[in-house]
């Protein structure tokens, strides 16, 4: 039987996080969903609970697997799912009220982008709203504004499943990490129609003790590099307008990560995060990136040190005053 949303969760050792996210969605105005949850390899009794969750309501689904990163999660989660339209939430996060009846004014549409979402630092306790430039009910024609307007994350957005099944884009498997930015990209390039819902969507939790985002690992960095490589030698066969404009944005995200493997204070892992970054320095040498007028500092201060002090510039301009 279809229904009109999946939500999908992948799940790995959340048992402390799972029932505030299965209850988001428990809370949302419409009860036509279904409940996606994939244990992928649990090893702290999430299983048991996605089992229970499952034996209490017939619309949830329970799929267990081994180990396997979150984008075969998702994989497996979307070949389960039924709905019209597909969601992906992490088991650490929530679904803001009241968004799935909110995306009913945009049936039809490919994807349904959130202008903005919640974040709340475990850190701290505190919550914060990050808004972006577009209007409720904007139907995005161009490429270029349709990635403007979506954060690289899966999460930011409602997806129509027939869409999704029909472009054939599934997340990369053997990434530990930024398995969801190639996806996103690739499917905003295929997008026919693209609507803004001014309203949060969702709630991402940060600094999260154990969470793979919050630990800057050779992995984590080595995946970010080698995903935002991809976008950028596949930009120019994508119907971008202006290529140039995405090439930027992308040149520019390698080197934000470029400039965290230079703060890789693990020996091993700083040589081989910086071998990488020595491999791919036409990137940062291109017309698109923002550090180009940098690199000749490079021969008289290092490709490390000038890598410092681009991550020293971000986070002068990024920390808020």
């Amino acid at each position: 039987m279809s229904v009109q949303y999946s939500v999908i969760i992948p799940v790995y050792n959340g048992k402390d996080y799972l029932a505030d996210a299965v209850a988001s969605v428990y809370r949302q105005h419409v009860s036509d969903f279904e409940i996606v949850l994939v244990d992928d390899g649990s090893t702290d009794g999430s299983g048991e609970i996605c089992d229970k969750f499952a034996a209490e309501d017939a619309r949830v689904k329970v799929i267990h697997q081994k180990n396997a990163y979150l984008g075969a999660a998702r994989n497996r989660g979307f070949e389960r799912a039924s709905g019209k339209y597909v969601l992906f939430l992490d088991a650490d996060d929530i679904l803001c009220d009241g968004v799935l009846e909110a995306a009913f004014l945009f049936d039809g549409a490919d994807i349904i982008c959130s202008n903005r979402f919640y974040t709340y630092d475990c850190r701290t306790g505190k919550e914060s709203v990050r808004t972006g430039d577009f209007s409720e009910g904007m139907e995005l024609r161009t490429v270029n504004t349709r990635l403007a307007a979506f954060s690289p994350y899966t999460a930011q957005s409602v997806y129509r499943r027939e869409f999704v099944e029909r472009s054939g884009v599934r997340f990369e498997e053997t990434r530990i990490n930024s398995e969801d930015r190639v996806w996103t990209v690739r499917l905003i390039h295929l997008s026919k129609r693209t609507a803004v819902l001014d309203r949060p969507l969702y709630r991402y939790t940060e600094h999260r003790e154990g969470s793979l985002m919050n630990r800057m690992t050779a992995a984590y960095i080595l995946d970010s590099l080698k995903a935002l490589e991809t976008l950028y030698e596949e930009a120019d066969g994508f119907d971008y307008d202006p290529v140039d404009a995405v090439k930027e944005k992308i040149a520019n995200e390698f080197l934000c990560f470029c400039a965290c493997a230079a703060l890789v204070r693990d020996r091993e892992i700083g040589s081989r995060t910086m071998a990488y970054v020595r491999e791919h320095l036409s990137i940062l040498g291109s017309r698109h990136c923002a550090a180009r007028p940098f690199l000749w500092l490079r021969r008289v201060i290092g490709l490390r040190n000038l890598l410092k002090l681009c991550n020293a510039v971000f986070l002068h301009y990024t920390t808020d005053r």
